[in-house]
């Protein structure tokens, strides 16, 4: 049979991504005196696996399947005698031979996408267990609820209209519940890993994921605590509050494209605004560097939590709902309305209704638009309110003049979309 030229090439994958896992084995190796096999183990691991490969195509997959336990067995017995405590590198080592099978096989994207991520968990060691370490039980039983909600209960729910324009779809509502909870899980975890790291900026943004209101909340407090680094908390509550700005972006072009193309000059001038007074205000400050041991405020309380899930839900179908009725017994100025009270306590759930309206073009992109920056609007109002209260003398400057400028960008489109009804 002739050498074809995807053969060559993915035999130097296999070369090269055995050499990218067994050099990352061998520092182990060197720095913990733990790891068996190392720069030279591992690419041969890859090779035996992309010649079982090969053979595997003509022959079926029982060779493959006695390549892998072949190297199985390897792997074990070598971490036996060397007596090893854990069985990481036998796994490394098992799956660089499977990343070769896969690669003479011709599955050249699972293969380089399994090589990748798995040198990536082999290099993070560290890293990872200092942030499982930040974790709790409670954690753990609030994201295995979330993966059953996600997982489970939404294939099971029906696809069928209900309610007012069919607003209240169970599944469809669900799904919204579903993206919104994994965004701010994300952002939880993330969030858990930076603050042991104590960074008060990045904790604030990524904070911000779960709630910019919750870290503006905590924020203001801390900066009357620890005034040495008021501007820093500042600097965090405006950043992180810019974080709506991403977040109504993201969902709007996740249910409707033309609500995302109508919000983007809205979202871009607010950032530009918002952004550029932020640098003048803190652009003479001299840079500020926490001590070690500084303590940043803790992150907001874990939100994939069935009870919190069920809330979500609860508030966009009486938003849904809400904004179907008022727009038939009203006007759409009930929807302006509807959208201020709304950003009260959240942008998610009004931006996710409206995005579900223009798809279905139950309402116009440009009343959309207006209705997400009343919400907008409103939120950005109740954080200011909350730092004039609470937070430091020069935590309060900051926070006034960056987003009292944002709000200021928004209530304009707010008026504009009055005076166009």
């Amino acid at each position: 049979m002739p050498l074809e030229t995807w053969q060559l090439v993915n035999f130097a994958l296999a070369v090269a991504l055995g050499l990218l896992i067994g050099t990352e084995r061998e520092v182990s190796k060197r720095l913990r005196h733990t790891a068996i096999g190392g720069i030279r183990t591992f690419p041969l691991s890859s090779i035996v696996g992309y010649v079982v490969g090969i053979l595997s195509r003509d022959d079926g997959g029982i060779i493959a399947a006695a390549g892998i336990v072949g190297i199985a067995g390897i792997a074990i017995a070598a971490g036996i005698r060397g007596q090893a405590r854990g069985i990481t590198t036998e796994l490394a080592l098992l799956l660089t031979c499977v990343v070769g099978v896969a690669l003479g096989s011709g599955h050249t994207i699972p293969a380089l996408l399994a090589a990748v991520v798995g040198t990536v968990l082999l290099s993070r060691k560290t890293q990872l267990h200092q942030w499982v370490g930040t974790l709790t039980p409670d954690d753990i039983r609030a994201i295995v609820t979330f993966a059953i909600v996600a997982a489970v209960v939404l294939p099971l729910l029906p696809d069928v209209p209900l309610g007012p324009e069919g607003v209240l779809n169970p599944r469809r509502v669900w799904m919204v519940v579903v993206l919104v909870t994994g965004i701010n899980v994300a952002g939880y975890v993330a969030s858990k890993y930076l603050h042991a790291r104590h960074s008060i900026v990045l904790s604030a943004v990524v904070g911000s994921l779960v709630s910019s209101t919750a870290v503006t909340w905590a924020f203001a407090s801390q900066s009357r605590e620890q005034q040495q680094y008021a501007a820093l908390y500042g600097v965090g509550i405006a950043l992180g509050s810019g974080v709506m700005l991403a977040r109504v972006g993201f969902y709007a072009g996740v249910v409707s494209r033309p609500l995302l193309v109508a919000l983007l000059p809205l979202l871009i001038a607010c950032a530009v605004v918002g952004l550029g007074v932020l640098w003048l205000c803190v652009r003479r400050i001299p840079p500020q560097v926490p001590e070690q041991e500084l303590h940043t405020p803790f992150p907001p309380a874990n939100p994939a939590r069935l009870q919190s899930a069920l809330l979500f839900g609860v508030l966009y179908a009486s938003i849904a709902t809400a904004a179907v009725l008022l727009q038939r017994a009203i006007g759409q100025s009930a929807l302006i309305a509807l959208g201020a009270a709304s950003g009260i306590a959240d942008v998610d759930a009004i931006t996710l209704a409206m995005a579900h309206r223009t798809t279905n073009e139950s309402i116009s992109t440009d009343l959309a638009v207006g209705v997400v920056a009343a919400a907008m609007l409103v939120n950005t109002l109740v954080k200011m309110g909350i730092s004039l209260l609470r937070a430091e003398r020069q935590t309060r400057r900051i926070v006034a003049f960056s987003l009292g400028a944002t709000a200021v960008v928004l209530a304009l489109v707010v008026l504009r979309s009055f005076v166009a009804m």
